[in-house]
């Protein structure tokens, strides 16, 4: 008789079983939830206004650059040593250029550089401590007329090509 007597519903592997799948729901949400707030919300820009009415006169630096068929090449080196922006068959050479480096992750390892002309169509500037990764790339000129863009993994031994934005 004690051996047909069933076991006790705790002792059973079909509740305990039933039971994980919503238990292990609510501990899987509840990291997803902390994961959510550990990071930053680096892609909304606050000042999106100002942002939208800039827009407009990036699209005619991108314009007059294509135009002008404006290229450079960029070269930070491994070792961080000096920042060299070369630029490829240019129209007047400015005294300076500006080149800003934002990163793809984290905009506070973002960098902006003021590089100066050093002879003909070399420029640079100081060195730039940069952590590697995936960086989106802008070179303006001092008088603000064009603009050259592109993307790169820094640090790189490579220069990287910049060009024209087009939305064509």
């Amino acid at each position: 008789m004690q051996a047909n007597t069933p076991l006790p519903w705790y002792r059973q592997f079909w509740p305990w079983f039933i039971i994980s799948i919503p238990a292990t729901s609510v501990v899987v949400g509840i990291f997803l939830l902390w994961l959510a707030g550990q990071g930053e919300l680096a892609l909304i820009d606050e000042n999106y206004y100002q942002s939208g009415l800039n827009i407009n006169q990036r699209l005619a630096q991108d314009r007059f650059a294509r135009e002008a068929n404006l290229q450079a090449n960029v070269l930070i080196p491994a070792d961080q040593t000096q920042t060299s922006v070369y630029l490829l068959d240019s129209i007047a050479a400015p005294t300076s250029l500006q080149l800003n480096l934002v990163s793809a992750k984290d905009s506070s390892r973002d960098r902006s550089v003021m590089l100066m002309r050093v002879n003909g169509q070399l420029y640079q500037g100081p060195a730039q401590t940069l952590v590697p990764g995936r960086y989106s790339i802008e070179l303006l000129d001092n008088a603000g007329q064009w603009r050259l863009a592109g993307k790169a993994d820094f640090p790189s031994e490579s220069p990287v090509k910049l060009g024209s934005f087009s939305l064509d």
